[in-house]
């Protein structure tokens, strides 16, 4: 008899909750069927394939594949359909952030790439607050979901 392992779910980085969202501000999600949707990538060189069976989810992107957790084109698909928030009076905020550049400047520091791009979005500290509080319950509600990657 095999005794099956418990696993815990491998968490993202919190900032990938924001590259997400550059997905929908960009409209770079398309929806294939109701189980397969294509990510377009920040930088527009790559095209990633989510698919969903039950409450599996899988991604070609690198940080599925490699790292084992959600990367943001899963993530991206989560709030498409409305399982994971929006900020919906700050999406506008993240279009046009090539994310793939940011993160290669910083060296895969996501916290200062994340705070780089909102510095370039010429935002208000205050506006700053709001959006890291929105991208916190966006990741907690990730936390909370009942999926396998």
């Amino acid at each position: 008899m095999k005794i099956q392992e418990k696993t815990e779910k491998k968490l993202p980085p919190i900032e990938k909750i924001p590259e997400a969202y550059s997905v929908l501000a960009d409209g770079r999600i398309k929806e294939v069927d109701d189980n397969t949707y294509l990510i377009t990538s920040s930088n527009g060189e790559k095209e990633y394939k989510v698919t969903i069976t039950g409450n599996r989810y899988r991604s070609n992107d690198n940080a599925t594949k490699f790292a084992r957790y959600a990367g943001y084109p899963i993530l991206a698909v989560l709030m498409y359909k409305h399982i994971l928030p929006q900020p919906e009076e700050f999406l506008h905020l993240f279009a046009g952030i090539n994310w793939n550049a940011i993160n290669k400047e910083y060296k895969r520091d996501y916290a200062a790439a994340l705070k780089a791009a909102l510095e370039s979005k010429h935002i208000s500290a205050e506006e700053t607050s709001e959006i890291y509080i929105l991208i916190k319950e966006c990741y907690d509600r990730f936390c909370e979901l009942d999926i396998v990657v």
